[in-house]
């Protein structure tokens, strides 16, 4: 049974452990209360302490969730762990101004899925400060 993870619960969990150093997440089930009107009402989430972020086994909507400036902060140098394919949509090909804040913060990298494509000119330009990343072929 998968249980849906709304903005509040990763609000509770930010203020309840604060200096929470790794989170992973594994929930493939959509955010259903999920709505950009709503950004505006809700607090955005903090991290301080944030080394590494697993979401490898998400939904899209949880790394929204993570990456979306109007919804959480990362600190800086940051590890992320994600799908190709999930960091690419969500970024909208390396371009989204949403995600961009966060994803500056971002220094190393695991990415699922790659494949045999190459990384774009925009991925490096998108994440600036990135000094390493690792991939794998598969998901």
């Amino acid at each position: 049974m998968n249980v849906l993870f709304q903005h509040d619960f990763f609000t509770k969990i930010s203020q309840a452990f604060l200096f929470l150093q790794k989170i992973t997440l594994e929930n493939f089930q959509s955010q259903n209360k999920k709505s950009d009107e709503d950004d505006q009402h809700l607090p955005i989430i903090e991290y301080s302490y944030l080394t590494e972020l697993r979401l490898l086994d998400v939904h899209d909507d949880y790394i929204e969730q993570s990456l979306f400036h109007s919804k959480s902060v990362l600190p800086n140098n940051i590890f992320l762990s994600v799908q190709y394919d999930s960091i690419q949509s969500i970024t909208n090909h390396f371009t989204r101004e949403q995600t961009r804040i966060n994803s500056v913060k971002i220094k190393h990298y695991f990415l699922a899925g790659l494949g045999q494509q190459h990384l774009s000119k925009d991925f490096y330009q998108y994440f600036p400060n990135l000094q390493s990343y690792n991939f794998s072929l598969t998901t």
